[in-house]
């Protein structure tokens, strides 16, 4: 429940849109594809599409790390990404591809991984924080 009034939460919500200033596509993951005994080879498949549209994506001082995966060292960062507040939940797992970023151009393009949802928002925006994977980070559908 928020304290603000509907003008007020009106107010707040356009102020957090002039925010948003990256286009990103979150999607649920795909299959890999598969093989058939009938009919051979199986596509994968991309995702459903669960939003399309402005956030902000920001990185999270400090907390970026080597981690060991099966042996090797890969570079984990993570992100706060906000989104208007109409946008539909992201559950954890959810892909969020960064489309364009006017202040990280390397990080367009890249996808990152829905880790954990925030609900204390005062209803003003979407919150969630994702992790960039960079070992992760094929060519293609993902």
């Amino acid at each position: 429940m928020s304290h603000l009034t509907e003008e007020e939460l009106a107010e707040a919500r356009a102020l957090a849109a002039t925010t948003h200033d990256c286009e990103v596509v979150a999607r649920t993951p795909g299959t890999a594809g598969g093989w058939d005994p009938e009919h051979g080879a199986l596509p994968a498949q991309p995702g459903e599409t669960l939003y399309g549209g402005m956030g902000r994506v920001q990185a999270v001082r400090g907390t970026s790390g080597a981690v060991d995966a099966a042996g090797q060292p890969v570079v984990v960062r993570a992100y706060k990404i906000g989104l208007p507040w109409d946008a539909p939940d992201l559950p954890k797992g959810t892909l969020v591809e960064v489309r364009s970023h006017p202040r990280d151009p390397l990080l367009v393009g890249k996808v990152l991984t829905v880790q954990q949802v925030t609900y204390g928002d005062p209803g003003i925006e979407r919150t969630v924080y994702a992790d960039l994977d960079l070992a992760n980070q094929g060519g293609g559908d993902q």
